[in-house]
């Protein structure tokens, strides 16, 4: 994701906090005052790829139907977080949880050795769901503030992010 991708972004946040309020620790309501600004900076974050990166689960007809955000965890930074993961609903049952998840494992592995081997997530959820990964010669658990369905669509769903 790049930052002229941000309100691409922003749109498909805002249906996750308005489709799934429990799955999450911030409301609708708060990000919807958000300034683009916010939207920007974090769209440009992603791009670079150092302090975090947005992956997001692409229809074949371009349609975005899922996100997932890593980044290094502020309590353990040999450890990373996956935040604000959701699969839209029609997008749901053929592997875009998966992907995205073995997306931001894959963030995570290329920032260092021992990066990635914890992943963290669901911080201030209510209802953290689980799904489990590879994450090199060790599996990681992902606790996701998602609904934890593995997601998809008509035509599986791709990952998405520049290098």
């Amino acid at each position: 994701m790049e930052a002229h991708e941000a309100e691409r972004m922003k749109t498909l946040r805002l249906r996750s906090l308005r489709e799934d309020p429990d799955a999450f620790g911030s409301t609708y309501e708060r990000e919807l005052e958000l300034p683009e600004e916010w939207w920007t900076s974090r769209a440009s974050l992603s791009g670079e790829g150092e302090e975090q990166r947005t992956f997001v689960a692409v229809h074949d007809e371009d349609r975005w139907l899922g996100l997932a955000l890593a980044r290094p965890d502020d309590e353990s930074p040999r450890d990373a977080v996956l935040n604000a993961m959701w699969v839209a609903p029609e997008g749901r049952g053929q592997g875009a949880a998966a992907a995205l998840c073995e997306a931001c494992a894959d963030w995570a592995r290329r920032r260092g050795p021992s990066c990635g081997s914890h992943v963290i997530c669901g911080r201030g959820c209510s209802r953290p769901r689980r799904v489990r990964v590879g994450c090199g010669r060790r599996a990681a658990t992902w606790v996701t503030g998602s609904s934890g369905a593995t997601g998809g669509s008509a035509s599986p769903p791709t990952r998405r992010s520049t290098p």
